[in-house]
């Protein structure tokens, strides 16, 4: 049969040495040599190996888990928010604004919002607005996510919007 240097390699195990007849080429492709009863070491054509934190398959690593890049040298770190913030009370009418968060992480890191209609999030910044505040009794939840490709969070803050309004009893006795 016609067997390739190529063909071997994907059958035998790396990080051995074997007494063989090859055909074989390097890894930028260059012309093949021919080599007969050679003792030749197996070994993969990825950058660094993959730096032990991946699978090399035709010269390109796929990556264990959180590793990520041409070699599997960096590792994705999912997002953490802290000092996400918002005012205690605000009035109706009011706009309102987040503080920025410090959010640390792999970037690039993506924002949504989950909040009452009309709030929006800044998707790079994190910075919530919201125009239209309207008045109630309960507090509102705002919880703003940060996701990226290491996984997401989430940190939730609660905001209570006063009406502006006042109301007087005017009592009339016949």
């Amino acid at each position: 049969t016609n067997t390739t240097a190529t063909d071997i390699i994907q059958i035998l195990p790396v990080g051995k040495t074997y007494n063989i007849t090859v055909r074989s080429s390097n890894c930028q492709g260059n012309s093949p040599a021919i080599s007969t009863n050679a003792r030749v070491y197996i070994t993969d054509c990825c950058p660094s190996a993959c730096s032990g934190r991946g699978i090399c398959n035709n010269n390109v690593c796929t990556c264990y888990g959180l590793w990520s890049g041409p070699s599997c040298s960096t590792l994705l770190v999912p997002p953490i928010i802290s000092n996400f913030t918002l005012p205690t009370i605000i009035y109706e009418g009011d706009v309102l604004f987040s503080s920025l968060p410090e959010v640390t992480g792999t970037l690039p890191i993506s924002f949504y919002v989950s909040a009452p209609s009309g709030a929006v999030v800044n998707a790079s910044s994190g910075i919530v607005t919201w125009k239209n505040t309207v008045a109630s009794n309960q507090p509102y939840m705002i919880t703003l996510s940060a996701v990226n490709l290491a996984g997401g969070v989430s940190s939730a803050a609660s905001v209570y919007v006063r009406g502006t309004y006042t109301a007087s009893l005017e009592v009339i006795i016949p």
